[in-house]
């Protein structure tokens, strides 16, 4: 959509420069945008991503685990958890959002099985 703007990164490297595990298929994907430009790019990706896992790799499930600002955490849990298990509910997935932060950040990892 014209006017939001969108930086996708794919990364095959920590952010400190270090390779990931040598034949790993691990990558960190960035992304810088607003809430809507968000939503688009999941739109996008997500099916990519489906189809990619789905060459080769039989049945072992897709994992994606998110680094989310700690503000955001509470809108992804809800009022007393209803919003994860809506989510849980409706996409048949796991997801935990990890209560500790990540050393030296004020990010909260949320993993999604």
């Amino acid at each position: 959509e014209a006017g939001i703007d969108t930086k996708v990164s794919i990364y095959a490297q920590g952010a400190n420069g270090v390779p990931l595990m040598e034949r790993s298929r691990d990558r960190v994907m960035s992304v810088q945008t607003s809430f809507e430009g968000l939503d688009m790019a999941l739109e996008v990706l997500t099916p990519l991503l489906q189809r990619d896992r789905n060459k080769g790799q039989g049945s072992q499930k897709m994992e994606l685990r998110l680094m989310v600002p700690a503000h955001c955490c509470s809108a992804i849990i809800g009022k007393s958890g209803s919003v994860i298990k809506n989510i849980k509910d409706e996409t048949k997935s796991y997801i935990q959002v990890y209560t500790l932060p990540l050393p030296n950040s004020e990010e909260h990892v949320v993993r999604i099985r």
